[in-house]
């Protein structure tokens, strides 16, 4: 039995031979679909063709699958922010589900693994806690302390450590940044600002709009070092 999903999310099935698919790893999700009350079907999904594979033999048969999870700035929430800072928040939002969903399961050995030299997870994870934290120190018109020089060294040379206490270092550095960019609503983008110690010219709009797109460049690096992992340990 085959099928495909059409345009509106649903599913059609019917009996024949099996047709030809690329050889990608299926999505870890199984949906199981019960017809006429009694009998079940269990439905894998597989990444980008969107066939499914029926593992049991039936009649035709039509369900409606859940539709994929819309990215948070389509989500319409977060409307009484102004649109700049809420676009930020909505990129640390998709951050926390991107990293939750692919870190899923993987054990330390494999947060400190740099298959083919690339950084590791481990090395994202804490890069990315703290990025928050001096991206939103410059924005505020300060400079680094030494402890924050110093743990921007940690970040490359920690080791040991699980995908929970990061996720948690992480999830309270986005909770105390969306505290800290609330507060700059309103405030003047483009005044000037300076990063690092050669106090490099920018403005406070730079520095908003760089902590969406670094954010974001580590996330996707992240998630391809996560599926390289898993590929490697199937």
């Amino acid at each position: 039995m085959y099928g495909i999903i059409d345009a509106a999310g649903i599913a059609h099935f019917r009996i024949g031979p099996r047709r030809p698919t690329p050889k990608l790893k299926p999505y870890p999700i199984q949906l199981i679909v019960q017809t006429d009350g009694m009998r079940q079907w269990t439905v894998s999904l597989e990444s980008y063709c969107h066939f499914i594979h029926l593992l049991s033999q039936g009649d035709w048969m039509k369900t409606t699958l859940p539709a994929p999870q819309v990215e948070p700035w389509l989500r319409a929430t977060r409307t009484e922010t102004p649109a700049v800072v809420r676009a930020v928040l909505h990129a640390i939002d998709l951050a926390l589900e991107n990293i939750q969903e692919a870190t899923e399961g993987l054990t330390v050995t494999q947060i400190d693994a740099r298959p083919f030299g690339v950084a590791s997870i481990g090395f994202h994870l804490r890069h990315l806690t703290g990025a928050l934290d001096r991206s939103l120190t410059y924005a505020s018109g300060s400079g680094l302390s030494e402890m924050q020089f110093g743990a921007l060294i940690q970040e490359k040379t920690s080791q040991g450590e699980s995908r929970d206490l990061l996720l948690s270092r992480l999830r309270a550095s986005a909770a105390l940044a969306e505290e800290r960019l609330l507060k700059l609503v309103g405030a003047d983008f483009e005044a000037p600002r300076a990063i690092g110690r050669k106090e490099l010219p920018t403005t406070l709009g730079g520095i908003i709009v760089h902590i969406a797109d670094h954010t974001q460049r580590h996330v996707g690096q992240l998630v391809t070092t996560a599926r390289i992992l898993r590929e490697m340990n199937a």
